[in-house]
C-alpha cells in the first residue's frame, strides 16, 4: 500500500462530506466521502454507479449557514463492498476549487506537505485542462 501511495499526485485526506453523484436527468445516488484528494474520493454507498460511469457530481458541505456546493465532474474508476472510487476530471469554477483546496488543507494531517503538493503543481494535472476551468 505504501508503494501506491507514493504515486498519488495529492494527499488523501480522511473526511465526511455529502456527496451527490447524477445518473439520470433528475435522478441520483447520495452518499458520504471516506476520503478524498483534489484528485478524487471514495463514496461509500448503497447503490452504485458501473465502473468507467463519467458525470457531474457534488459534495456538500454542511456546517455553515448555507451549505456550500463543489461541483466537479468525475468517472468511476473502482468499485468495492463499501461503495466506489472516483476520478475527478474536471472542477467547475475557481470557487469550487479553492473550496476543495481548502477541505483537503483543513483535513490533512499535515497541511504544510499538503500546501507544498499544491504549490508544486501548475494545475490539478500539469498542462492538462480540467473541464470549464483550465488552470495550467
Amino acid at each position: 500500500m505504501q508503494q501506491n501511495d507514493n504515486r498519488r499526485e495529492f494527499s488523501r485526506v480522511p473526511a465526511h462530506v455529502t456527496v451527490k453523484l447524477e445518473k439520470d436527468a433528475g435522478d441520483a445516488i447520495k452518499g458520504e466521502t471516506r476520503d478524498l484528494s483534489l484528485n478524487g474520493f471514495f463514496v461509500e454507498c448503497d447503490e452504485r454507479l458501473p465502473v468507467g460511469f463519467a458525470g457531474d457530481m457534488k459534495l456538500i458541505l454542511h456546517g455553515g449557514k448555507e451549505d456550500v456546493d463543489i461541483d466537479v465532474f468525475g468517472k468511476v474508476v473502482r468499485e468495492t463492498a463499501d461503495g466506489i472510487a472516483v476520478e475527478i476530471t474536471a472542477i467547475y469554477g475557481v470557487d469550487c476549487f479553492n473550496h476543495l483546496r481548502n477541505l483537503v488543507l483543513y483535513n490533512a494531517e499535515n497541511p504544510e506537505k499538503a500546501l507544498e503538493e499544491f504549490n508544486s503543481h501548475t494545475g490539478l494535472r500539469p498542462a492538462k485542462p480540467i473541464g470549464r476551468l483550465e488552470v495550467s
